[in-house]
């Protein structure tokens, strides 16, 4: 029911538009979106503008979508199975962030975006998951903390 089906992937050097196949479960580079994709950082450093050319995505209005957005740490060369993200270890390093548990499966997600109020809160949704030891390729979805979307108001 929250599922994705389009993923801005915004960094330094590899941003794209990735699209959900849903037969094989792997995300895929929707290269025509990827083509149009701008961002910038906004004069003053206060926020990074993105923009994706809505005729690059399915017809519909997109203030009826649901959206999840979220800051990780860009890592060039990552850990298995976690594509270009910097590593969240139990103890601050050079090129790797402290705070996280000693699991396989705990978020890499340093801020979230949820409403004001939102309950539970961003620090309860993001360790709420099933510890779990062994290689992250084994592990299912619900192994994971589960981001809701923001949805519309109705």
């Amino acid at each position: 029911g929250d599922g994705w089906e389009y993923a801005v992937w915004v960094e330094g050097w590899n941003s794209q538009v990735l699209q959900a196949d849903p037969d094989t479960l792997e995300p895929k580079v929707y290269s025509e979106a990827t083509s149009g994709l701008k961002y910038a950082l906004e004069a003053g450093n206060t926020a990074v503008v993105i923009r994706v050319p809505l005729s690059f995505l399915p017809e519909g209005d997109p203030a009826e979508w649901g959206y999840a957005a979220a800051v990780l740490g860009q890592e060039g060369y990552p850990s298995e199975g976690v594509w270009r993200v910097r590593d969240v270890s139990l103890y601050a390093a050079q090129y790797t962030f402290g705070g996280g548990p000693a699991d396989v499966n705990h978020t890499r997600i340093i801020d979230l975006i949820l409403p004001e109020g939102t309950e539970p809160d961003q620090a309860a949704l993001l360790s709420a998951y099933p510890t779990a030891s062994g290689l992250i390729s084994d592990l299912a979805a619900d192994d994971f903390a589960q981001v809701p979307l923001l949805l519309p108001e109705k």
